[in-house]
């Protein structure tokens, strides 16, 4: 009971409020309680509020806290702790660029054939790799071939969002 206070009240810093697992999560809100308790148990608490952090405060992700964003998000916090500790702000400008949802969405045709979570935490990995400050350049040459399809990712979705 103790480690739900905790979780809630971390979550209540960063503007996301727990809403009961009936209940269709809004942008800012989660149902991924005994998720976000689980990560916290396992890595503790200050990983827990920057899981939270990157998915709260970057442009567009307050509405993508489920199970499997949450745990895709530690894995990578994990994966990326030089990339984080020596440059955190570049972390949550590239966390900004990151159309989670979309890729959530791709996540989904795979259901059934590979974890939601290893699927997210992939596509997310591929995209973050190339906006890596700590990767020397020619670990990220061949990424420009993702720059520029994110680019144009970019601008189709503006344009669908201008025209709705």
């Amino acid at each position: 009971m103790m480690q739900s206070a905790k979780v809630r009240t971390i979550c209540s810093e960063f503007g996301i409020a727990i809403v009961p697992a009936n209940v269709q999560p809004m942008p800012g809100q989660t149902r991924a309680l005994g998720t976000l308790e689980r990560i916290m148990a396992r890595h503790g608490e200050g990983h827990l509020r920057l899981v939270v952090a990157t998915m709260a405060e970057t442009t567009g992700n307050q509405g993508f806290i489920n199970e499997y964003s949450a745990w895709a998000v530690s894995d990578l916090i994990r994966a990326n702790a030089d990339w984080i500790e020596d440059h955190a702000e570049e972390w949550f400008q590239a966390w900004d660029k990151i159309p989670l949802g979309f890729l959530m969405w791709q996540c989904q045709q795979l259901y059934g054939f590979v974890t939601q979570r290893q699927a997210l935490a992939g596509m997310l990995y591929l995209l973050l790799s190339g906006m890596n400050p700590t990767r020397k350049p020619e670990e990220t040459m061949g990424y420009a071939w993702m720059n520029r399809l994110r680019t144009s990712q970019e601008e189709r979705l503006n344009a669908a969002l201008e025209a709705a």
